[in-house]
């Protein structure tokens, strides 16, 4: 849904879609859905940071066992594949740092300040249509807002998890090769 208003006086929200059609009934269960997926996917952003910072520990977290084992010199005919490991860790985590940033992102609710207008003063069906219209286009502008940086933050996390998972899985299997030859 694109969102567009009008230029009149009525201030009335406007969607691609005709919400005038629609009875009090139907905009209250249209509000209740758009609510329950505004919702949704505030929690998906959240659930996507937390596996981000999940990720970024367990980059790190092999990142300080290869600096450990670069530091002994026990090791030190394997060092390169300790830096090479070192490096796609970094590397992974450079993908996913963008999400560890802050984000703008559209949460749950209505501030009060744009509830306190004119044409919610009086308490007639006509303005309790108004306000749910107004709230729709808000909720849509708020739901398309989420999809895009959950799925901006999803492809960053699939990309950096993968990156991860190949970059260690060639590692392994160069030191493989690289000790059944020597």
């Amino acid at each position: 849904f694109a969102m567009t208003k009008k230029k009149d006086d009525s201030q009335e929200p406007k969607l691609e879609i005709d919400l005038s059609k629609y009875s009090k009934h139907a905009l209250e269960f249209i509000y209740k859905e758009a609510v329950e997926q505004l919702s949704q996917s505030f929690t998906s952003f959240r659930a996507i940071a937390d596996r981000s910072y999940v990720a970024i520990g367990i980059y790190f977290s092999i990142i300080s066992y290869c600096a450990t084992q670069l530091i002994d010199e026990a090791y030190a005919k394997s060092d390169l594949f300790y830096y090479l490991l070192t490096i796609s860790m970094f590397i992974s985590s450079g993908l996913i740092f963008k999400n560890l940033l802050p984000s703008k992102m559209t949460m749950p609710g209505c501030k009060p300040r744009k509830l306190i207008h004119p044409y919610y003063e009086k308490k007639d069906v006509e303005q309790i249509e108004l306000y749910y219209k107004q709230r729709i286009v808000d909720l849509n502008q708020g739901i398309e807002n989420n999809a895009s940086v959950v799925t901006t933050f999803s492809r960053r996390l699939i990309q950096s998890i993968t990156t991860a998972i190949i970059s260690v899985a060639v590692v392994l299997f160069i030191y493989l090769v690289y000790n059944w030859i020597v």
